[in-house]
């Protein structure tokens, strides 16, 4: 709330980590509705003279591999002045907890002019950026619709790395705080299944992890936990048959696929095996909303497996648009 606030009494944008997901509502004026990996939000930074940087340490994955320009002015927010400046050295670093500075910053500050104008710049890259998902991958549309339409009210939403993970992390306006957990940094596969466990466990109304095949098999395992415990938790495993981020890599490349296609279990049988209800569906369409509600409503931990293959989005590191 402070850090909106704020950027109101700027009419400043408000561009957020994949970590920060939900702590500003969706609906929030200065929200910058995408990640900063569009070329359309990526131009809110390269257009500052300012960035107030609030709790981040501007990491690679947020940067494109720092190959987003240091702003002219770049003031740090952050509790450990050495996090603060081991990527982008900043010209002034505030030192204390992020709320609390926010809350001390705004008194001093006049308001700006200018927040009608951005608010409608921002539903236009919205509505820019939104555009080119239906036409680039059509299936990343309309996952996330469903989600968006589907999920009931108080689930949390947990994403493996996987490329369904990558749009979710990305491009899901997340509801509040702590409504989206998404793995931080490389090679943290198979982070969905066991996190969601813990998110059930700790008395949501719903978890709902979004996994691929590969990820999903790291921890198959504690389907065991799910039914003994009975955890209110829904595993989606998106099925494309094997490592779908690698083959792209691989394709984008011109290599033989090699070791991307994988031998996979029947998900359905293997989950009913666990004494889990289970169902599959062919993409993301009309029957996937109908089944991704129906489950999410249900008491018992359950498992929906869907056939598709995703390209991947702007914000996963072979289509960073900055060279």
């Amino acid at each position: 709330e402070a850090v909106g606030r704020l950027a109101e009494r700027l009419a400043a944008p408000i561009v957020t980590t994949f970590a920060a997901r939900g702590l500003v509502p969706p609906d929030h004026p200065c929200l910058a509705p995408d990640p900063v990996h569009t070329p359309e939000v990526g131009a809110l930074w390269d257009e500052a003279d300012v960035v107030l940087a609030v709790g981040t340490d501007l990491d690679g994955a947020m940067t494109q591999n720092w190959r987003m320009p240091r702003p002219p002015g770049l003031i740090a927010v952050n509790v450990d002045p050495v996090d603060a400046a081991k990527n982008y050295p900043p010209d002034l670093v505030l030192r204390g907890d992020a709320r609390e500075v926010c809350e001390r910053l705004l008194p001093g500050l006049a308001a700006r002019p200018g927040l009608d104008e951005l608010s409608g710049r921002l539903d236009e890259i919205e509505r820019r950026v939104r555009r080119r998902i239906r036409k680039e991958e059509p299936h990343a549309a309309e996952l996330l619709s469903a989600l968006k339409e589907t999920l009931p009210e108080g689930s949390v939403l947990v994403a493996d790395m996987c490329v369904a993970g990558y749009w979710i992390g990305g491009f899901y306006r997340a509801a509040g705080p702590r409504r989206l957990a998404y793995p931080m940094g490389w090679g943290t596969l198979g982070f969905g299944v066991p996190a969601s466990l813990g998110v059930a466990a700790a008395g949501v109304p719903r978890a709902v992890c979004v996994t691929g095949d590969g990820g999903f098999l790291s921890g198959s395992g504690e389907l065991a936990t799910a039914i003994q415990e009975n955890l209110p938790v829904t595993v989606v495993i998106v099925d494309d048959g094997g490592y779908g981020m690698l083959r792209y890599d691989q394709s984008r490349s011109g290599l033989p696929h090699h070791g991307v296609d994988l031998v996979t279990p029947d998900f359905v049988g293997l989950a009913k095996s666990f004494g889990l209800h289970a169902d599959r569906v062919d993409g993301f369409g009309r029957a996937f909303r109908r089944l991704l509600r129906e489950f999410t409503r249900s008491e018992e931990p359950n498992v929906l497996v869907v056939n598709a293959e995703l390209s991947p989005p702007l914000n996963t590191s072979p289509r960073w648009y900055r060279r």
